[in-house]
């Protein structure tokens, strides 16, 4: 059953922890949400930032 707390908005989207030696130590884990991200204006995944595909916008 879906309490206040929970959904898409409350709930981690993804969490994330990055070792940068080969797994014997890692980072603090971070967390992404969706209420933080900017919604998608293309389908191409990774968004393209080259001058070309950024005309036009802010």
């Amino acid at each position: 059953m879906d309490t206040p707390d929970s959904g898409p908005l409350t709930q981690p989207s993804m969490t994330l922890r990055v070792s940068r030696d080969s797994g014997r130590r890692w980072g603090r884990q971070k967390r992404f949400y969706a209420r933080d991200c900017e919604p998608l204006d293309t389908l191409s995944w990774p968004p393209c930032r080259c001058p070309r595909c950024r005309r036009g916008k802010p």
